[in-house]
């Protein structure tokens, strides 16, 4: 299978994980994890069809560049660079969330591990391209 439809392939795969999960866990639970919360936080069934329909299209976006990054960088590159999304989520979810809820907070083993990921991230993209023959 050529890159270009393995791309199409996972894109697809994972739109239609995310629809089955919807449609066996969350519909049948919809009073309980969805409809209750948001009337009580005063949404409205529109703006949660949207936030679904949002994230079934990101899932799917998603999992289609996944690959197109791994195939044009490589798995090494893209796996640092997955590294480097989660630093900024620590940092973002702290700012956002840390307010609310404890586990949200920069600590300083995350604070430790986000300066550890980010010098090795800028470590491996500054280092200077080798092939395997000039290893030997």
């Amino acid at each position: 299978m050529d890159v270009e439809t393995s791309l199409w392939f996972m894109g697809w795969w994972g739109l239609g994980l995310s629809v089955l999960y919807i449609g066996v866990y969350t519909v049948p639970r919809w009073e309980e994890l969805v409809a209750g919360p948001t009337r009580e936080a005063g949404n409205t069934t529109g703006y949660l069809v949207a936030l679904f329909g949002s994230h079934v299209i990101a899932n799917w976006l998603h999992n289609t560049t996944w690959f197109a990054i791994c195939d044009a960088e490589g798995s090494v590159a893209t796996g640092l660079l997955q590294g480097l999304k989660s630093v900024v989520l620590f940092c973002g979810s702290s700012l956002a969330f840390c307010h609310r809820q404890e586990s949200q907070c920069l600590t300083t083993p995350k604070a430790i591990s986000t300066v550890v990921v980010t010098i090795g991230t800028l470590l491996f993209f500054s280092a200077p391209s080798v092939t395997p023959r000039e290893l030997l």
